[in-house]
């Protein structure tokens, strides 16, 4: 089964942005990158299909919207086959909160 994106909020400050947009131009000036954006995503893996209420209380965890609406870009997630404690402790609590048809949240970030 696919995983499940969530849209979460911008990943970094605005200072954050520019300076790593400036330092882009300067490593790489034969391109000229005007526009720099970040946002957390979530990818959600679960047993199947949420319900109404489990994909309800999973975005109000995660402070995130219902999907991921964002074309284009490249996403940073930790490497294939690996858990990140992030995730651990997230996967956790989605648990103890009774969210048990989630089996993994892991988090990333999409430019």
């Amino acid at each position: 089964m696919q995983p499940i994106l969530l849209q979460g909020r911008p990943a970094f400050s605005d200072f954050r942005l520019h300076a790593l947009r400036r330092a882009l131009n300067e490593a790489l000036p034969t391109h000229d990158i005007s526009r720099l954006d970040a946002v957390e995503i979530y990818c959600i893996e679960a047993k199947g299909p949420l319900d109404a209420i489990t994909t309800e209380r999973a975005t109000a965890l995660l402070n995130a919207q219902q999907h991921f609406e964002r074309s284009g870009g490249f996403f940073v997630t930790p490497r294939k086959g690996t858990i990140s404690p992030w995730s651990s402790k997230a996967t956790d609590i989605f648990h103890n909160c009774g969210l048990n048809q989630v089996q993994r949240v892991e988090r990333g970030i999409h430019f």
